[in-house]
């Protein structure tokens, strides 16, 4: 899978440094006819940004918000400790709970229609997100199962490209279900080996 991606920081820096600056959580970009508020939504990445048009509570939210799919949580590093995984699902979660926080009355997504009914796709989203939780659960036996094997069977069809996107959201799942003391996580050999709970 890294192959297919190695050429991608050519597209990322092909900006000057002068040419662009940092994004501030709750910074406000002022326009001659108003202005949006910064909102830092991780999840989808960990450098995720929403902006909010607090006059009539419109919000840009990129793929942290789509009509008609979840947005995938990606696998990347911390951006404070790169030594470590970002708990993208976990943090999409508390993402999603805040731009609800603004009672959006229309959201634009990265691709696809807006999003009229944000409530609504809050708990679709949450149902969504619970049910992939559940089959991703039932996936992990006794024995032992690592993200790639539950992956594969999640997604047995899958290749290239989506192949990373479907190990995104199987990492996602299981870290969030190991924070929430669900599985268990053992390292060894070099591979994070997932466990059901003993149940005795």
């Amino acid at each position: 899978m890294r192959q297919m991606y190695q050429n991608v920081r050519l597209y990322a820096d092909s900006f000057d440094q002068d040419e662009y600056s940092e994004l501030r959580d709750d910074a406000e970009l002022e326009f001659a006819n108003g202005s949006l508020r910064v909102v830092h939504t991780p999840g989808h990445t960990p450098g995720s940004c929403s902006f909010v048009r607090e006059a009539d509570r419109t919000v840009i939210a990129g793929d942290c918000v789509l009509k008609r799919i979840t947005p995938n949580p990606v696998l990347s590093p911390d951006p404070i400790d790169p030594s470590r995984r970002f708990p993208s699902l976990a943090e999409y979660l508390v993402s999603l709970a805040r731009l609800r926080t603004f009672a959006p009355t229309l959201v634009y997504g990265g691709h696809g229609d807006p999003v009229n009914d944000f409530e609504e796709l809050f708990n679709r989203y949450l149902r969504a997100i619970r049910e992939r939780q559940a089959e991703v659960v039932r996936l992990v036996p006794k024995t032992g199962a690592t993200a790639w094997d539950v992956s594969r069977q999640m997604f047995p069809e899958t290749d290239d490209v989506h192949r990373f996107l479907a190990v995104s959201e199987s990492v996602a799942h299981l870290d969030l279900a190991h924070s929430e003391g669900k599985i268990a996580v053992e390292l060894g050999d070099g591979k994070e080996v997932y466990r059901m709970l003993n149940s005795d």
